[in-house]
């Protein structure tokens, strides 16, 4: 075996019992928690699930999650664009202002 291969298996021997450990240990967390998996053929009936899908509060719900979405990647946009326009301001200006700066530097120049 290569010596990558037997540090990936040497890995797996040394770290597969704390993997299942760590597994166990939250299943077990789990279950004193809420008491076991206590489901019910009634929760997964599909007409339930239909009513509570278009029900009158996901009707009023979904356009109030479609507008947070949107303005959450117009903020993202609008930033974003502005952050690249006061880039651009800057460097025009700083351009202008070494357009400016060797301009007085000939009119001196020419002076003399």
């Amino acid at each position: 075996m290569t010596l990558a291969t037997e540090g990936i298996v040497s890995a797996a021997w040394l770290g597969g019992p704390l993997v299942v450990a760590a597994l166990v240990a939250g299943l077990a967390a789990s279950v004193a928690q809420t008491g076991g998996v206590k489901t019910s053929l009634e929760r997964l009936h599909p007409l339930r699930t239909l009513e509570r899908l278009f029900s009158l509060q996901s009707v009023v719900e979904a356009p109030k999650a479609l507008l947070k979405v949107v303005a959450a990647f117009g903020g993202l946009v609008v930033g974003g664009n502005l952050l690249i326009v006061q880039f651009l301001v800057v460097t025009n200006g700083t351009s202008r202002m070494a357009e400016v700066a060797a301009r007085f530097a000939l009119d001196a120049m020419l002076g003399k």
